[in-house]
């Protein structure tokens, strides 16, 4: 079996002891690679890029992106690396000596894994989606933290159903929520006061610009010219995107 190249890097970096010294610069680019490389990632999947298609789209080298990363399955590694953290400071945050602290702790977990409108973030996309195509060794790592999370917030039921709806990309927060107060027989109205069923506020409405004056008229529709009796062709309101305006009456 051929052992994956971020696992011999690994490997050889403990055994040479290779001291993480890491400029300001390198590691503003390393952050780089990690967002832009999660983006592309979740967009286009793990085996349909390569690390010369990453490097084109950041505009660097290859190298630049192998210095950090010894391919793109050890980039993979790391953003769900750094996803676990933020999922496990999340529910590590909740005491079990506080009410429903299962039911909190699997609020925590969507607020981490789910983005504003409680669609999967692009981070845990990449988890349930991609990881499972990292090599064998790779992949039992990441499923063996995965399932961590699992015997954390498995409360009354079985670990690989709760992580199964925890993470079901067509289920809302609310929904899962909901049905684990279901399965488990508890009060739907305990979940109000968790944080995560909070809707999102609407963004303020601007007020409409006023209406202009304007002899332009190419981008004025027909309908909104008028010709005055005496066969003359007068000004016309410009014609706004997101507010129709009416035509100039005549005179």
């Amino acid at each position: 079996m051929k052992v994956p190249p971020n696992l011999l890097r690994s490997q050889a970096e403990d055994f040479e002891h290779t001291p993480n010294n890491l400029s300001t610069r390198q590691l503003e680019r390393r952050d780089r690679i990690l967002a832009t490389g999660c983006h592309l990632l979740a967009l286009h999947g793990l085996r349909n890029l390569r690390v010369c298609d990453l490097a084109i789209a950041m505009n660097i080298s290859s190298a630049a992106i192998r210095f950090h990363f010894a391919d793109l399955d050890a980039l993979l590694i790391e953003i769900l690396h750094e996803h676990f953290k933020k999922i496990n400071e999340a529910i590590g945050t909740i005491e079990l000596s506080e009410p429903e602290p299962t039911a909190k702790r699997r609020a925590a977990y969507l607020a981490a894994t789910r983005g504003p409108n409680g669609n999967l973030t692009e981070a845990h996309l990449l988890l349930i989606r991609d990881a499972a195509m990292l090599s064998d060794i790779n992949y039992a790592a990441i499923q063996q933290s995965h399932e961590q999370h699992a015997l954390i917030l498995a409360g009354k039921l079985d670990a690989d159903t709760v992580l199964t709806i925890l993470d079901a990309p067509r289920l809302d927060p609310l929904r899962i929520l909901a049905t684990f107060a279901t399965l488990e027989g508890t009060d739907p109205a305990l979940l109000v006061s968790l944080p995560v069923l909070a809707a999102p506020q609407p963004a303020p409405q601007q007020p409409a610009p006023p209406p202009r004056w304007s002899d332009d008229l190419a981008h004025v529709p027909d309908a909104y010219l008028q010709t005055y009796p005496d066969g003359q062709t007068p000004g016309a309101w410009v014609f706004n995107k997101h507010h129709a305006r009416s035509p100039p009456t005549a005179a």
